[in-house]
């Protein structure tokens, strides 16, 4: 079994519940309070929780299997998990479509990191056995 075999044995993304649990469903989550009705403060608090659990996916399987955007995108699903904080409890002022701007920087941002960091350095960091 080649090294990128046995990383993509260990890769949460291959795992349809792990992959489901750590990041569809909280994809799912934003994009359904994103359309309710409901204060700043709660939907801040909503996206900053999924956002986390986004971030904590990607750090978790950074270092389970190597997989080269997920250490990328785990801090940034961070950063913006403290943008939603900060909007939501008014700090900063992202304005009237504050949401939107949080929401698509979030996808534009994630997809974008993604895809440039395996095109540039491959699916799997090459670790020594």
């Amino acid at each position: 079994m080649t090294q990128g075999q046995a990383a993509a044995k260990r890769d949460f993304v291959n795992d349809r519940l792990s992959n489901f649990l750590l990041w569809k469903a909280p994809a799912l989550v934003m994009i359904a309070t994103g359309l309710l009705e409901m204060g700043m403060t709660a939907r801040g608090l909503v996206w900053a929780a999924s956002l986390t659990t986004l971030a904590g996916g990607c750090i978790a399987n950074a270092l389970r299997c190597g997989r080269v955007h997920c250490y990328i995108t785990g801090p940034f699903f961070l950063l913006m998990a403290f943008a939603s904080l900060l909007h939501g409890f008014r700090v900063v002022s992202s304005g009237p479509s504050g949401w939107l701007w949080i929401g698509g920087g979030t996808v534009l941002g994630a997809l974008t990191l993604s895809y440039i960091s395996e095109w540039i350095w491959g699916r799997y960091v090459e670790r020594e056995a």
